[in-house]
């Protein structure tokens, strides 16, 4: 019993050196980013599938220029796990609360500064029943509580164990080249948007890249890259 026991702790001194978290642990980095790439691509499909049954046709849902990423949804992802991982065995009733909670307020965070920041808004919900500002809704912050409640109890502990089964050296590799990707993406598509608020309003490039993303990211690929985007009108 004692040499089991040593050999159990050993494995997990061994896995905290190589960061790997157990599941009730708190997740390190390496995990949240694979977390955060995963639900990215998720919920780009998940969004693209439920335009297409809700409306009949296919429509570009995702948040970045390149790439079949949803930013949102793996940052919400990665808010999830931050806050519900050491809750996963709790009652269901309050990691729904705490989803449901957090959830809507990270949405209404990620208008608010997507509004300010850029001047665009991606949705608007000012006409909808027991909207918040505009900018979520009750209803879904109920579904906030019931993706949270599935992500920690079901998807949360399959992704660890994908991510562990994992060669770590391939691992680390990929990790490393897709968040330069993932910097590039997200740098580049904060600028396409701002150029584009800009350019509605009529003002002109004023260095060379601004040229570029005029040539590269007109009013036209914009549209079809983000066609639910909205300039707010400067009041």
């Amino acid at each position: 019993m004692q040499s089991i026991s040593a050999a159990a702790k050993s494995a997990s001194h061994a896995e905290r050196r190589s960061g790997r978290s157990p599941i009730n642990d708190r997740p390190g980095v390496y995990t949240l980013f694979w977390i955060f790439v995963v639900a990215s691509v998720l919920g780009y499909i998940l969004e693209m599938l439920f335009w297409y049954f809700h409306n009949g046709y296919f429509e570009s849902r995702k948040g970045l220029v390149y790439g079949p990423f949803s930013q949102v949804y793996g940052f919400g992802a990665v808010l999830l796990t931050l806050l519900l991982y050491r809750l996963r065995d709790k009652n269901p009733l309050v990691i729904f609360g705490v989803s449901a909670f957090a959830g809507a307020a990270f949405e209404y965070l990620c208008s608010l500064l997507q509004e300010l920041a850029l001047g665009t808004v991606s949705w608007q919900y000012s006409h909808a029943k027991y909207n918040i500002g505009g900018r979520t809704t009750l209803k879904y912050a109920f579904f906030w509580g019931v993706l949270g409640l599935v992500f920690i109890r079901l998807c949360y502990p399959l992704l660890c164990g994908a991510i562990e089964r994992f060669p770590r050296k391939y691992g680390n590799w990929a990790a490393g080249a897709l968040a330069v990707f993932l910097c590039f993406d997200i740098l580049l598509s904060v600028a396409a948007i701002k150029r584009g608020t800009d350019r509605s309003e009529g003002l002109p490039p004023q260095t060379s890249f601004g040229q570029f993303l005029d040539r590269r990211f007109d009013d036209a690929r914009m549209r079809e890259i983000y066609p639910n985007m909205k300039v707010v009108p400067n009041k």
